[in-house]
């Protein structure tokens, strides 16, 4: 209780928590921990009461084994709609307490990387500890209606990802811009300018990654990345990397091409 300059109220979790997120309503607190669990309290007339936890992992193989949480977002105005990454390099969405899907490709395996949702909630965004920015569409290829986040469709992996480097070392931070704010945009564009200028020169390496966008997608072809470039087109998103660079990337439309 910040008036009154005293704590209110505090429960023992029993272990190293990692992460933590108010639903956008405020009436539940999701705290993740160093184990892999979310576990989820009521958040009423300043009290924490346990509702539940869920475990963060696989079914089977190498990551049966919780991994740290590192971060947890609910999509916006949404409190159902949970996005939790991990040190497992594994980005899950979920409904309430149920899984819909699995985001991967991007490596995460021991930092505190945490994925973000755009603003409409159709693509999410991670940096990586290959220095690389990833990013996934949540649309349906051929039914857009078919949105995980907005119908009730499990789909358990999700591997199609279009990526590019946007940092030397890893990428530790990368979220969407508003989409509403043309004023954000307008000085994302100065501040992206300004970086062009003031940053030194990348090694040469570097350089030919930048030239590089690529798009991994083991089982859709072109529909799906074309439907994805439409859709991404305008998209503004920040990114900040281990060496202390913050950058500004805007799409202009994703490459179909090799």
């Amino acid at each position: 209780n910040i008036p009154d300059h005293n704590v209110a109220d505090w429960v023992d979790v029993h272990e190293m928590v990692t992460a933590v997120s108010y639903s956008p309503d405020g009436k539940r607190v999701v705290v993740g921990t160093f184990k892999g669990k979310c576990k989820f309290y009521r958040a009423e007339n300043n009290k924490l009461e346990y509702i539940t936890q869920i475990e963060v992992r696989s079914k089977r193989g190498k990551n049966a084994r919780g991994k740290k949480i590192t971060g947890i977002q609910f999509l916006e105005g949404n409190s159902k709609r949970m996005l939790v990454s991990s040190n497992d390099s594994r980005i899950r969405l979920y409904d309430g307490y149920n899984l819909l899907c699995k985001y991967k490709g991007h490596k995460n395996k021991a930092s505190q990387i945490r994925a973000f949702f755009s603003q409409n909630g159709d693509f999410i965004v991670s940096g990586s500890e290959d220095g690389s920015l990833y990013v996934w569409s949540t649309v349906h290829s051929l039914l857009p209606i078919m949105n995980p986040i907005f119908a009730r469709l499990k789909k358990e992996k999700d591997a199609a990802c279009e990526f590019f480097p946007a940092h030397v070392g890893t990428t530790t931070v990368a979220l969407f811009a508003p989409e509403s704010s043309t004023r954000s945009k307008k000085l994302l564009s100065r501040l992206a300018f300004a970086s062009k200028i003031a940053r030194p020169a990348p090694d040469p390496e570097h350089t030919r990654l930048l030239q590089e966008v690529r798009t991994y997608s083991p089982e859709l072809g072109a529909a799906k990345l074309a439907e994805a470039s439409m859709t991404a087109v305008g998209q503004v998103i920040v990114t900040a990397g281990f060496g202390g660079e913050i950058k500004v990337f805007e799409s202009f439309g994703l490459s179909l091409g090799p």
